[in-house]
This record gives C-alpha cells, structure tokens and sequence, in this order.
C-alpha cells in the first residue's frame, strides 16, 4: 500500500482502527501485511455497496451519452499512468489504423502491410502494460468512493482491452466501436493526436481544437470516435 501525502496514510489507519497510530503517523510510513489484510477485509463490502447503488440509479440511457462523467476513475487511471510508453503505442495505432467512421465496428486498415506486422507487436505489448498499470493503481491509498469509481472504470477498461485483444488475433480484425472509444478516452490524448498532426504547428492547431470538438460530441455515442474523424477529415492546419 502506497501513500501520496500523510493525510491518505492516517485515513488508512483510521479505517484500520489504528487511531493511536493515525495521531503521529508520517509519509515514511509503510503498513505491515497485518494492517493491509485488516484494511482489504473492512473496505470489501463498502465498496461493494457502493458500487451496487451507484449502478442502479444510472439507467441504460444516461450510460451511454454519460458515461465519461459517470467514470470517475478514468482521472486516477490518467495520474497514476502519465508518461507510460503504451500511451503512445496505442494512440498511433488506433489513429492511423482505424477509419474512426460511425458505426458499431470498425475494421483494421492495411492489415497485409508488413509495417502492420510490426507494428502488432508493439500494440500487443502495450494492450499488455495498459491493464498491467490499470492494476497498480490499487497499490495506492484511495477513499472507498474513489475505490468504486476507480473498479467501475476498471471493470469497463478490462473488458475493452479484452475484446480488442481478442480481435486482433483474428486474420481481419473488426474492433467493438464501444471498446475502441472507451481506450481512446482513458489515453493521454497527445499521443493519439500527433500521427494527426504534419509538424508541430499543426498539433498545437489540433490540440486547441479537440476539447471544443469533444464537448460538441459529448452526446454522441461514440464522442471519442466521432471527435477523431472530425480533426482526420479537417486534416493538419
């Protein structure tokens, strides 16, 4: 168990029941096996709960024009995966290899291209790390809500890299459009945009346009997908 500030280190103890220990503790501290299997034991049902109750008042229509602002954890996967080398891999991948049209699936471009051989096994590798980092961020301290928001998102993020996995096994790689969306919005979106961009003007044009063009998007089902294909077909500036 990992702490960002000694605040998170004694709401861990107090969690625990350790209030004497709460009182003086500092950011050096480290929980012994003890203290975490008592930590693991007491937040298993909080969360949960919470994540029963905060499922059950979203309905199938708020989740899926809503559910970017409904998964709270995409932040957290954000910060704790910033500067992780399978960003980039992904993003030139799902920016140059798909045709981020409309629509429920998406075929793979110019997959007899030996570059697309090549580039296969970077991808793999990095579909690899991005559920392995997924995965660290339950190293660290976080509230129990944080801790549902964080496993809704978790549980969504597995699922999408799954099917994508599976998929591009196949001979002609069709991509679920609702996974594809779901990684491109958890990927730190400088790297998805730059094979978009012919030099670094042109980026920062980009750049500049795709927060205005998202929100624009915020309502369709696919707002990741549908902002993409807005900035490929304007092209660099």
């Amino acid at each position: 168990m990992k702490f960002e500030s000694k605040e998170d280190a004694a709401m861990f103890l107090l969690e625990c029941d350790r209030p004497d220990l709460a009182a003086t503790v500092d950011e050096s501290f480290s929980p012994d096996d003890e203290l975490v299997e008592v930590f693991i034991q007491r937040r298993k049902a909080t969360v949960r709960h919470l994540k029963d109750f905060r499922r059950q008042q979203i309905t199938r229509q708020q989740w899926r024009h809503n559910r970017y602002n409904m998964m709270k954890g995409i932040k957290s996967f954000h910060k704790s995966t910033k500067g992780k080398k399978f960003h980039r891999a992904l993003g030139r991948f799902l920016s140059t290899r798909l045709p981020l049209a409309k629509g429920s699936l998406l075929a793979v471009r110019d997959i007899g291209e030996a570059s697309y051989i090549r580039e296969l096994g970077e991808v793999f590798k990095a579909l690899s790390s991005y559920k392995t980092h997924a995965w660290i961020q339950f190293e660290n301290y976080m509230s129990a809500s944080d801790t549902a928001d964080y496993e809704i998102f978790l549980d969504a993020a597995v699922e999408a890299i799954t099917k994508i996995e599976v998929e591009l096994m196949k001979p002609t790689p069709v991509l679920d459009a609702d996974a594809v969306d779901l990684v491109l919005a958890s990927l730190n979106h400088n790297y998805v945009l730059d094979p978009l961009a012919g030099d670094e003007t042109s980026f920062q044009a980009l750049q500049d346009s795709f927060q205005e063009v998202l929100e624009t998007n915020a309502q369709e089902e696919y707002p990741y997908i549908a902002t993409l294909q807005w900035l490929r077909q304007r092209g660099p500036t």
